[in-house]
Parts: structure tokens; C-alpha cells; sequence
């Protein structure tokens, strides 16, 4: 999974998934161009829904568990979440 702006946090993950009765997912950020995890930014609410699809989608298949990676890379040199791309 691509997330171009926003981040999460794991408390905001452990609850949403307690309260689903379903097992939390493994989630390891994976940084693109030295972006990082942008807790606090406008899109925090599409990443969250991101990673309940994507570790819902494997709770309730018959695949193994996966490990969910979101990607963090950044959009646009005027984004308010995530500084500029060096060129």
C-alpha cells in the first residue's frame, strides 16, 4: 500500500481492531525518498481506512497473514504534511 500524505498511530490501529473482536495487523512503515510516517496531517483518516481494508481483506481470507507496509512518499512539494522531494 502507497500512502502519498498522513500517517497512523498504533493505539488508533489496537483500538479500531479490539473493537472489531479481530486481531491487530503487523504494519512496518517503509519509507520512499526519506519520507516518513506523517501522524497529524489531514489524510491521517484515509490512511487509517487504508490499513482497516487491506488487514480486514487478509483477517477474512484464506491467505496467511501478511504483513501490512505502508509506503510513505511524498505527493507534491506543497503539501502540508510532507516536505519537499530533494532534487
Amino acid at each position: 500500500m502507497v500512502e502519498l500524505g498522513g500517517g497512523w498511530v498504533r493505539s488508533d490501529v489496537d483500538q479500531y481492531f479490539a473493537s472489531a473482536g479481530l486481531p491487530g495487523p503487523s504494519i512496518t512503515d517503509v519509507s520512499v525518498d526519506r519520507s516518513t510516517n506523517q501522524f497529524g496531517c489531514e489524510a491521517d483518516g484515509e490512511v487509517a481506512l487504508d490499513i482497516q481494508v487491506a488487514a480486514i481483506r487478509t483477517a477474512c481470507s484464506l491467505q496467511p497473514a501478511r504483513t501490512t507496509r505502508p509506503m510513505a512518499g511524498p505527493i507534491r512539494p506543497t503539501s502540508t504534511c510532507l516536505p519537499a522531494a530533494p532534487t
